[in-house]
C-alpha cells in the first residue's frame, strides 16, 4: 500500500505540474477575440457583376462572433486580418489550456479520494488490532526498554 501511496502523491505532483504550466500559458496569452476566422467566396449583388454569372468573389477574409440572433458576421478589411488571424488563434489556444487545466482537476480530484480511500482505516480492523496490543503478547516492548523491576 506505502507504494502505491506513493505512486499516487507523485502523480498529482506531475499533474500539478502540467497544470502550472497551462496556468503560466494562459496568463501569457496575448489579446482573444472570442470569433471563428475564415475565407468565403461572397456574390456581391451587382447585376452586371462577374459574380452574377457564377464566378464568385474572394476568397475574402472573414469572422463570425456569436450564434443565433445575437451573432455577428463581417468581413475583415486586409489590413485587420493578421491581427484578427492571432487573436482568434489566442482564443483557441486559451480554450484549449483551460479544457485541460479542468480535465487535470478532474484527474487530481480522482486521486486524492483514492488517496482517502487508502487511507481510511475500517473500524473492524482497527478494533481488532487494538484489542491484539491489549492483550498479553500482542503487542512486543521495544528492545531498548528496559523491563520494569
Amino acid at each position: 500500500m506505502d507504494d502505491e501511496l506513493s505512486r499516487t502523491r507523485q502523480k498529482i505532483s506531475q499533474l500539478g505540474e502540467v497544470r502550472k504550466a497551462l496556468e503560466t500559458k494562459i496568463m501569457k496569452t496575448g489579446n482573444i477575440l472570442k470569433a471563428s476566422y475564415y475565407e468565403r467566396f461572397i456574390v456581391c449583388g451587382k447585376p452586371n457583376c462577374k459574380c452574377a454569372r457564377g464566378e464568385k468573389h474572394g476568397p475574402v477574409p472573414w469572422v463570425t462572433v456569436g450564434k443565433g440572433k445575437g451573432g455577428m458576421s463581417t468581413s475583415v478589411p486586409a489590413e485587420n486580418v493578421a491581427k484578427v488571424k492571432e487573436m482568434t488563434q489566442n482564443y483557441k489556444d486559451f480554450r484549449k489550456a483551460q479544457k485541460e487545466i479542468r480535465e487535470i482537476n478532474t484527474e487530481i480530484d480522482k486521486l486524492i479520494l483514492k488517496i482517502s480511500q487508502m487511507k481510511e482505516s475500517d473500524i473492524d480492523e482497527a478494533l481488532k488490532r487494538q484489542k491484539a496490543e491489549s492483550q498479553p503478547g500482542g503487542k512486543q516492548k521495544k528492545s531498548d526498554e528496559s523491563p520494569e523491576e
